[in-house]
């Protein structure tokens, strides 16, 4: 029985039970696709990567296409059901049919394929070119999915969904499926966008619910490539598990077909959600399944998938880009770095009898000849395949024959490989395998070098040229590798647990770390030694980056220790303390509600002693719409006519941050603020309380913007260890409102404009047909806009009239604008001007210096616009050199009903 076929059958003994579970829907992108032609254009021997994928049965258009997909983020997860394709139209319609390639052809190296390599394409004979569609349905399975194009070009549509298209990846055990798409009959043709197109291109979709019982999430993922021989597997146990029996074997049927009877049950009954299979061997790949057992009294077995891994490789290949190769000297064309580059190898490792992908020395060179290799840092050398000079036929004799082979940590003291003083003579034919192997026996190198002594020509040629094919130099991975986080990772935790793959056989591992990298490059930081391949650092800083590396010893190797590279992260810019996202308004109660004005405790009960109200009375108690960060920010009102104060409080206790905000040695707390339009600063004071200590806020709390509240803590004076209230408030005898966002911890608080010039629009001078407008929600109670249906929509420059202008003074510099506006429908633009003011990057004004700030971004009635762009949207934005002093502003109406609110220069700050 295939493997396919058994796995179908497990699949559906427990689809049933999935029916009642949440399914996750998917959508996932192609990771290779490819148009194959069998026409004039194109041909058998050719294929086509342009932006548009045809499956064609016309006249002079004979194609088909392949799109391969990497399904394994969801394989392993559930069954998987509505299933379907979503394409991104071209410009034609017709019938087309998808088929899945089988399992053994589906990984394909696509970029090399053609009409008459390509699985699923009649090839054998190859067919007559131009020749209708004729598909191999030896490589194919039924067809899985029909359908007809839109007949639009650029139009996204999704086939109907398909149980067999489900079946079929539910079916796949390597994590690639791979389909092709052919005309369902001839006169028949569909095109559809590549994976590059920026709209995307083909995407596979569906749902996966999870199965009640079984087995899930392994760990080391399935077909992970590069396990250590020493892994412990996991998996997440299915949810009426009292037990778990664990296969484990090399062949993949064994496994999937194994019962209790087998010796491939290798944990029978582990009552623990891992098993250690003990010590595994190198390169080998396993297959291992978990099967859940229910407690008593039926003991049910949920059979799991087979999932697989392959085990480390005994050595690793030192990659060209680590490998600098020189030479005594070199024909013109046939460097020393033709022996480390693979060029003349094909995939599987023969070399042809191109010269030009060689090295040899020149005609008349009288030696000696030489070549050496310096490597990026010391390896552990295990050994050294050797394809020697593989001219055709006769100029084979080209090759080395006595030689030499030393090795060197400083490039200085040599020592010489003894048993190795010559080189086989290559076969002076195509498909040449190495033959000679020079075995290092581990020595610790930086240099190899390779002294030709002779070649195998001799006389015989009348010639010194010595040349040699390729090299390659296997090593046993003795430093530390892999690091965790990734080199040069950001917004790593504070906490954050480092960790690496550790170096075959070391027994202890002396890390380093340090902010200074050349402290740490250097060594003079002090290391701390571990026992295994993981560290805790005592206390990391927010918003720095690190630098770390990981030394191997072992002091009963005969190379003790093995220096690792240095690697980087940088941490998280910030701790949040309070983000708003977890509210909700389910009623207090009733299970997961979480209510803003339970944990913010405000007035609203109490408005004689306290004004404030924490979130909405009526509808949701959040703010979705206007937030500064994630999906939820939440509004503060406060009425202060008669308590005099309006404040909401938080015991950090609450909140998942705790009250120890000493972690990661933060300097500032930032409450990102959003003023009312009414809010009356003259009269209200708007304040943090921090444990005792009141600190005022000394901007504009009225203007409708996000700004950052930045608070010194160390002013402070208070220990971050135990934060035991946190307050906001407003004093004054006003009323209004205060948006609350995203308060965190930081070491560096967010850059800030050293200068923020802001203007009414309404305080400009307005003329016709512009007008000023009353509006309570503007920013200063007006705006302006045009007079309904006298806006012009052409591209002319703008007329002398129809204007504001808003007169602003700046204290010099380079500045940005950006502008508060409503739509009442659709995007707009209108005509921008400053003179006297230079303008970068250089653009092409139009007449009088007006700017076309176009593509306007709409948003709700009102808000503020991306920052002012000439003409179309992918412009950078617009930057005005102004020194010192009073300019106009001038806004020229162009958009139907474009609104003008507020505007905000923010300067450009250069160290």
């Amino acid at each position: 029985m295939c493997k396919k076929l058994f796995f179908l059958i497990t699949i559906i003994t427990l689809i049933s039970l999935a029916g009642n579970l949440r399914a996750e829907p998917f959508s996932i992108g192609a990771v290779e696709d490819i148009e194959l032609g069998n026409d004039p254009q194109v041909g058998p021997g050719a294929s086509s990567n342009g932006s548009g994928l045809g499956a064609r049965d016309i006249t002079d258009r004979r194609r088909v296409f392949l799109v391969s997909y990497d399904i394994s983020s969801i394989k392993g997860k559930g069954i998987i059901s509505n299933a379907s394709f979503s394409h991104v139209s071209h410009d034609q319609h017709g019938e087309t049919n998808v088929y899945g390639i089988i399992e053994s052809l589906d990984l394909l190296g696509i970029e090399s394929l053609t009409w008459n390599t390509a699985p699923g394409c009649q090839n054998n004979p190859t067919p007559a070119s131009n020749s209708p569609v004729e598909l191999d349905y030896a490589d194919l399975t039924d067809v899985l999915v029909t359908f007809t194009g839109p007949g639009s070009a650029l139009q996204r549509f999704s086939t109907d969904t398909s149980q067999a298209l489900a079946d079929f990846l539910n079916n796949d055990t390597d994590g690639i499926v791979t389909f092709l798409f052919a005309p369902a009959a001839e006169n028949q043709q569909l095109i559809v966008r590549s994976s590059e197109h920026e709209m995307g291109g083909s995407l596979l979709e569906g749902d996966v619910s999870p199965l009640v019982g079984i087995a899930l999430d392994p760990q080391p993922d399935d077909n992970n490539p590069d396990v250590i021989r020493d892994v412990v597997l996991s998996w997440t146990p299915g949810e009426f598990a009292a037990t778990h029996n664990v296969y484990l074997g090399t062949n993949f049927d064994d496994v999937n077909n194994a019962d209790t009877s087998s010796p491939l049950l290798v944990g029978p009954g582990v009552n623990i959600n891992n098993f250690n299979p003990g010590r595994l061997e190198f390169g080998q790949t396993y297959y291992w399944r978990v099967d859940e057992v229910n407690a008593a009294p039926d003991f049910t077995p949920y059979k799991g998938y087979t999932w697989t891994f392959t085990v480390e490789p005994y050595s690793i290949t030192i990659p060209e880009d680590s490998i600098t190769a020189t030479a005594s000297s070199q024909a013109e064309g046939q460097g020393p770095e033709n022996t480390i580059n693979s060029s003349g190898l094909d995939a599987n490792d023969l070399h042809s009898t191109a010269t030009a992908d060689m090295w040899i020395t020149p005609e008349g060179d009288s030696g000696p000849a030489w070549i050496q290799y310096e490597f990026d840092k010391p390896y552990q050398l295990l050994e050294m395949p050797v394809w020697n000079y593989n001219g055709n036929s006769i100029l084979a004799l080209f090759g080395i024959k006595d030689v030499v082979v030393e090795y060197s940590l400083d490039g200085t003291n040599w020592e010489q490989v003894t048993d190795v003083t010559q080189f086989t003579k290559a076969t002076g034919a195509e498909g040449y395998a190495y033959n000679t192997v020079v075995n290092f026996n581990k020595a610790a190198a930086k240099y190899v070098r390779i002294k030709a002594n002779s070649s195998w020509g001799g006389d015989l040629l009348g010639s010194t040229q010595i040349g040699l094919s390729e090299v390659r130099f296997e090593a046993i991975p003795v430093a530390a590798r892999n690091p965790n986080p990734a080199d040069e990772a950001t917004d790593i935790a504070v906490d954050a647990t480092l960790g690496w793959r550790a170096g075959r056989d070391a027994d202890e591992h002396n890390v380093y770390i340090s902010t200074d990298q050349q402290a740490v490059t250097d060594g003079t930081v002090s290391p701390t030694t571990v026992n295994q391949n993981i560290y805790s650092p005592s206390s990391l800083d927010l918003g720095s980056t690190y630098y770390w590396r990981v030394d191997e010893v072992n002091n009963a190797e005969a190379t003790p220790l093995w220096e690792g590279a240095v690697w980087s992260f940088s941490t998280q810019e910030y701790l949040v303390v309070e983000d708003f996202e977890s509210y909700n308004d389910i009623p207090e109660g009733e299970a997961g509600s979480n209510l803003v004005y339970l944990t913010w405790i405000d007035g609203y009960e109490n408005p004689s002693t306290n004004g404030s109200t924490m979130g909405y009375i009526t509808g949701s108690s959040v703010e979705t719409e206007n937030v500064y960060g994630g999906n939820q920010s939440v509004p503060m009102f406060y009425v202060n006519s008669t308590a005099g104060v309006s404040k909401v409080t938080v015991d950090p206790a609450k909140l998942p941050i705790g009250r120890n905000w000493a972690k990661g040695s933060p300097e500032k707390l930032v409450i990102w603020i959003y003023g009312g339009v009414g809010n009356n600063t003259a009269t209200d004071q708007l304040y943090a309380t921090i444990n005792s200590k009141k600190v005022p806020y000394n901007g504009n709390h009225s203007r409708p913007v996000w700004k950052p509240w930045i608070i010194d803590l160390a002013s402070l004076g208070i220990s971050l260890n135990n934060i035991t209230g946190l307050t906001i408030s407003v004093e004054g005898s006003g009323s209004g409102v205060i948006y609350l966002d995203e308060i965190g911890l930081y070491q560096v608080a967010p850059e800030v404009s050293s200068e923020e010039v802001w203007v009414e629009a309404e305080t400009g001078t307005v003329t016709a047909p512009m007008m000023k407008y009353n509006d309570p929600n503007a920013s200063g109670g007006q705006y302006v806009s045009t007079v309904t249906g006298t806006a012009d929509e052409g591209t002319a420059p703008p007329y002398p009239n129809g204007t504001v202008t808003i007169p602003f003074s700046v204290e010099g510099g380079t500045y940005t604008a950006r502008f508060r506006i409503g739509f009442p429908g659709g995007d707009d633009s209108c005509w921008v001007r400053i003179q006297g003011a230079t303008v970068q990057p250089e653009v092409t004004p139009l007449a009088d210096g007006w700017l076309h700030f176009n593509d306007i971004p709409t948003g709700d009635y009102w808000h503020w616009s991306q920052q002012v762009k000439h003409e179309g949207g992918a412009e950078p934005p617009v930057e005005f050199t102004m020194p010192a002093g009073t300019y106009n502003l001038e806004i020229a109406y162009r958009g139907a009903d474009l609104r003008i609110d507020a505007i905000e220069f923010s300067k450009i700050d250069t160290e």
